[in-house]
């Protein structure tokens, strides 16, 4: 019974692991004083793959700039906001070797994994320019949609020290 409990905890590893793939980086002009730009309107850019996840993804940045300090506006914006989504999508392979347990064997595993990014700009308002760039890079299922608070959770991550001091 000891061996089958202990490909369980692994498997339950694994699992957490895949689980936990969320990648979060964040670019922004250092020489900016983010301080100065109080409203925000989105910029007409590539939406979702569907409908629920483009509202998923415009209310968390709408929450999260708001939260901010920042109101959104119909016109003339200190910042514009636009995202992307791009989906990769991998074949995977995981090799369990149960050489190194009580019995041994071997078995390969194969699965389709997607890799969703999730882009979002923001934009001076007058000069056009970029000024801060974040992504959040998850494991999502191939064909569907990300799970429930997946692009909130990211999102959230993306935000959590906007904005970015001067010169820092």
């Amino acid at each position: 019974m000891k061996p089958v409990r202990t490909v369980l905890v692994l498997m339950a590893l694994f699992v957490a692991g895949s689980l936990l793939a969320r990648e979060v980086a964040v670019d922004y002009d250092a020489t900016v004083d983010f301080s100065k730009y109080k409203t925000f309107a989105w910029k007409v850019a590539a939406q979702a793959p569907n409908p629920s996840t483009h509202q998923r993804i415009v209310g968390a940045v709408e929450k999260e700039l708001a939260a901010k300090g920042l109101k959104k506006v119909e016109k003339d914006p200190d910042l514009w906001v636009s995202y992307s989504v791009v989906v990769k999508k991998e074949a995977t392979s995981t090799d369990w070797d149960y050489g190194k347990f009580k019995f041994s064997g071997r078995d390969v595993t194969y699965e389709k994994l997607a890799r969703g990014t999730l882009v979002v700009d923001l934009i001076d308002g007058k000069g056009a320019n970029l000024l801060w760039r974040g992504e959040a890079t998850e494991n999502i299922q191939p064909d569907a949609p990300p799970g429930e608070g997946v692009i909130e959770k990211g999102v959230a991550l993306m935000f959590k020290d906007f904005p970015p001091k001067k010169g820092k």
